[in-house]
């Protein structure tokens, strides 16, 4: 498997989806990856005001490109987490971190979720939080529960919120989660970039 993506989209992201373990364990003709092309709405309300989704199909042994060749400068590109291997629906665990300091506490959230779901979790950093990109796949009901456990997550560090909550209920409602890879707005202050992997 190997993608290629415009120099707007980071490499680190690339080199890690094509070394991802848990594709490498499942047999596939196909894998089908979904992005967000998506505007801003309204400053502090959380929500888009346009949202499109593109896909990109990964054939074993062979380079597939995203699709969206020019990105505009008032729009900007998210990964979402809902894979389809073969016709097979999966999730690829993502996590919107709320939390801006690689210390002690952080590391130990991190621990949490590793023991529940064991696998590498790649950090980017984002330039408020952190991004999470859990190396395992998850079914529709296991993806739900993952969710669950990071807003369990935030009970257990009462002093502050180690998940972003509110995209955890978004990613509820629109059926998968996403982060953004790219920095083509003034809402955001840099493109994520790769920070470690734990």
């Amino acid at each position: 498997m190997e993608l290629l993506f415009n120099k707007k989209v980071s490499q680190a992201l690339l080199l890690m989806l094509n070394s991802f373990n848990c594709f490498k364990r499942v047999h596939y003709d196909t894998i089908t990856f979904y992005f967000s092309l998506y505007k801003n709405g309204v400053p502090g309300s959380g929500k888009s005001s346009f949202r499109s989704i593109s896909t990109v199909q990964v054939h074993e042994n062979k380079t597939s490109n995203l699709p969206i060749k020019i990105i505009s400068s008032d729009y900007e590109l998210a990964f979402n987490s809902l894979v389809k291997i073969d016709k097979r629906s999966f999730h690829l665990p993502l996590i919107d971190f709320n939390y801006h300091s690689f210390d002690e506490i952080f590391k130990s959230a991190l621990n949490e979720i590793k023991e529940k779901y064991p696998g590498k979790i790649y950090i980017f950093y984002s330039g408020r939080s952190f991004h999470g990109y859990h190396d395992i796949l998850l079914s529709e009901n296991h993806w739900k529960q993952y969710l669950g456990d990071l807003l369990l997550l935030n009970k257990t560090y009462a002093t502050e919120e180690i998940v972003d909550s509110r995209w955890i209920g978004h990613s509820l409602k629109q059926g998968f989660s996403s982060l953004r890879i790219t920095y083509n707005t003034k809402a955001y202050l840099m493109k994520p970039k790769f920070k470690c992997v734990f």
